[in-house]
């Protein structure tokens, strides 16, 4: 009985509890309950950003993946300025700055004007990517871009002769090498920079960039190397007689002409063939009645010696 009573009241107490939890509670009912409903709601907004986030990437790559097939720096610039904010849209413009670089430094050989253009376009996309304060910290994606930057203003320097150019491409060479030693580009920027040091390259360089690239035309198709109008025409040069093949005879055909038309005088010969079927004549057999082999003469008298003093005695005719 005693334990009955005891739990009862236990019972009794809980309840007492209970209830007057609930009724401190049903006041502020509204606000735990708009608390909770906000808490599922910031999940759930993070679950569906982190899958549009993941969407919006792994479209951003393919179609930086389809414009670096192109190899076109216009559509990687396109697909950059598309997918702004994105990875993939700094690696665009680092692709398109490597392209630009590239045809800048043809370009040196052939239209100096275009090659300075391309080539400050080149510096453009590098520093847009090293100016990226999100994604552009990426150590890859800065060591390219910082070595392309000193590529290009060496290659400015070949080309406009301006010597601002030349110092920033020794120093950005060394901060490649400083923050980067144990790396292909690292340890490529180096000697680069040692190379530029030297008073031979910068000579070189500046010497390069006063010259004036002369366009050669291409001869055509159908002119060959010692053909008259071409490049490489030989026959103006003294002495060419000498060079130049002689002009050798049409070779006549072999057999018969039977191409000329009838009533010619000469007619065509034709060849003898040897006759290859023709049957062998049978050869008789020796018989008693034929004549026997001649014997040889008898040898005169006195020997060999003595054949010899009779033919020397002889007259000759």
């Amino acid at each position: 009985m005693k334990s009955e009573r005891r739990h009862e009241l236990q019972t009794n107490t809980l309840a007492h509890w209970i209830n007057r939890q609930s009724e401190n509670v049903k006041p502020h009912v509204n606000l735990i309950l708009t608390v909770v409903l906000a808490a599922v709601a910031v999940v759930l907004a993070w679950v569906y950003f982190r899958e549009w986030n993941a969407s919006r990437s792994t479209a951003a790559w393919s179609d930086f993946y389809a414009a670096a097939d192109s190899s076109d720096a216009a559509a990687l610039a396109e697909m950059a300025e598309r997918h702004a904010g994105e990875p993939a849209s700094l690696w665009a413009t680092l692709l398109a700055a490597d392209i630009q670089l590239e045809m800048g430094a043809g370009q040196t050989f052939t239209d100096r004007r275009q090659a300075e253009s391309s080539l400050k376009n080149a510096l453009t996309g590098y520093e847009a990517v090293l100016n990226d304060d999100v994604h552009g910290r990426e150590p890859l994606l800065r060591r390219r871009a910082m070595f392309g930057l000193a590529e290009a203003h060496e290659a400015l320097f070949a080309v406009t002769g301006d010597k601002t150019h030349l110092e920033a491409a020794r120093q950005t060479y060394g901060k490649v090498a400083d923050a980067w030693p144990d790396t292909v580009l690292g340890r490529s920027a180096e000697q680069k920079q040692a190379g530029l040091a030297t008073q031979d390259a910068e000579d070189f360089l500046a010497w390069f960039s006063e010259q004036e690239p002369i366009s050669q035309e291409i001869p055509a198709m159908g002119e060959g190397p010692g053909s008259a109008g071409s490049p490489f025409d030989m026959t103006t040069l003294p002495g060419a007689e000498e060079m130049l093949l002689p002009e050798e005879a049409p070779i006549a055909p072999v057999g018969p002409d039977i191409t000329s038309p009838a009533g010619d005088d000469d007619e065509p010969v034709v060849p003898a063939v040897p006759e290859t079927n023709a049957p062998e004549e049978p050869v008789e057999p020796a018989t008693e009645d034929a004549a026997p082999p001649s014997e040889p003469a008898e040898e005169p008298p006195g020997g060999p010696q003595a054949a010899d003093d009779a033919a020397e005695s002889e007259p000759q005719p």
